[in-house]
């Protein structure tokens, strides 16, 4: 690992904490297909011209980075995203797409260029309840269903797609990205939890990737006095959903100390529909639902044990219980073995350990091998394994070993 190359890893990361920083919270606000997102890709673009390198952006504002000009043969494509959580990080994303375009640099500077970097709109499944919004569209995953769906200002994936693209035209994603020209994808992304720190080793491969099922449950019970109506007459929405979620964690505490492969978390609760009070008993509640696995079978396993809890707390209360499905996304049981392979072996030529290990997170690499593409994920450990909240930080030495890793891998192909 080179000086300069730890200068500039170091000078991206402070010119993108630029954008979309609250400095009242200290966390970032670069959400999906909004203008602080754009801002982030357009520096990007902006540094990577500086290298002397061409971008293009296909129908769905995904930015890709050409050493020269969009390529006729196969490439290797390394991709990150740059949209963050409301009040999240400056490392989820970011650490990729840094580690990705220095990696780039540094091979195009050794007269390697069958590369390509993708940086991808909307990682994030904040906005629109759906991930990978820029990688499924460009991939035809996502098509006119996902693209309806609106946000909590009414406004669709479509319309905030088309607000920021400028001159859209079909025709550069399929030059920019056709996948029958991507000999394989790798991505580099912090590891979101403790295992490389606590282990003190720098870079994970991972092996497979959890995914989510999710679900917005929606509870109507009815508003009444809270100190008039007798506590057995009362269809108290909170209450309810307090119920069903105090359930589905004591039986996701179960499914875990059985040893079984299960996450389950209700990330936004809220009874705020505008006729809430402290003195009135709740009439509606929502709250939201995400379950990952790494095995279908066990995931679909919790998912309808929570179906049968939200029917039955129904059936017992009297409340209207609405759960819809969000999105539904299968796990990657296994990435490319051959791919696995070479940066371990990348690793070792450098000096550098490595360790095995899945994947918790969701990641656009998911994406990739759903399509086909040979998929490889590498990962860069980060404090105290905190993500998504103010405090995430992965150091400027370990983004430099990812792409020192990236560029090694990606010469042994």
């Amino acid at each position: 690992m080179g000086r300069a190359i730890l200068q500039l890893i170091e000078h991206h990361i402070s010119e993108l904490a630029k954008i979309g920083f609250d400095s009242s919270s200290g966390g970032f606000n670069r959400i999906a297909y909004t203008k602080e997102e754009t801002l982030a890709h357009q520096y990007i673009e902006e540094a990577a011209a500086s290298m002397g390198f061409a971008s293009h952006r296909d129908f769905a504002a995904n930015l890709y980075v050409f050493p020269h000009d969009m390529c006729d043969k196969d490439i290797v494509l390394i991709g990150s995203h740059l949209d963050t959580v409301p009040n999240g990080g400056n490392y989820d994303g970011v650490a990729g797409v840094v580690a990705g375009l220095e990696a780039m640099r540094v091979l195009v500077a050794d007269s390697y260029d069958d590369i390509a970097l993708a940086v991808w709109r909307g990682e994030e499944s904040s906005r629109f309840g759906m991930a990978y919004l820029g990688s499924s569209l460009a991939l035809g995953i996502y098509g006119n269903e996902q693209v309806a769906v609106k946000d909590k200002d009414r406004i669709s994936l479509s319309d905030a797609v088309a607000a920021c693209v400028h001159n859209p035209d079909a025709r550069i994603m399929h030059q920019a990205l056709n996948q029958e020209m991507i000999s394989c994808y790798l991505e580099a992304h912090i590891e979101q939890a403790r295992s490389l720190e606590s282990k003190g080793i720098p870079i994970g491969i991972v092996t497979g990737i959890r995914a989510p099922v999710r679900y917005m449950v929606e509870v109507v019970g009815r508003y009444d006095h809270s100190g008039a109506t007798p506590m057995g007459l009362r269809i108290d929405a909170n209450r309810v959903a307090a119920n069903i979620l105090a359930q589905a964690y004591r039986f996701a505490d179960k499914l875990v100390g059985d040893d079984r492969d299960i996450v389950f978390t209700s990330g936004i609760i809220h009874s705020d529909s505008g006729s809430e009070s402290i003195n009135k008993v709740s009439g509606y509640c929502k709250f939201s639902v995400d379950i990952r696995s790494n095995e279908i079978c066990e995931r679909d396993f919790f998912e309808d044990k929570l179906l049968e809890i939200i029917r039955t707390e129904g059936e017992k209360t009297g409340a209207e219980i609405n759960a819809r499905l969000l999105s539904r996304s299968d796990p990657i049981p296994s990435l490319d073995h051959s791919l696995h392979q070479g940066i371990e072996r990348a690793c070792n030529e450098l000096g550098v350990s490595c360790h095995y290990m899945p994947s918790g997170a969701g990641h656009d690499a998911a994406v990739l091998a759903k399509a086909g593409i040979p998929t490889g994920l590498i990962f860069i450990p980060c404090l105290n394994g905190r993500s998504h909240c103010p405090e995430e930080y992965a150091s400027p030495e370990h983004v430099a070993i990812a792409a020192d890793v990236l560029a090694q891998t990606i010469r042994n192909i």
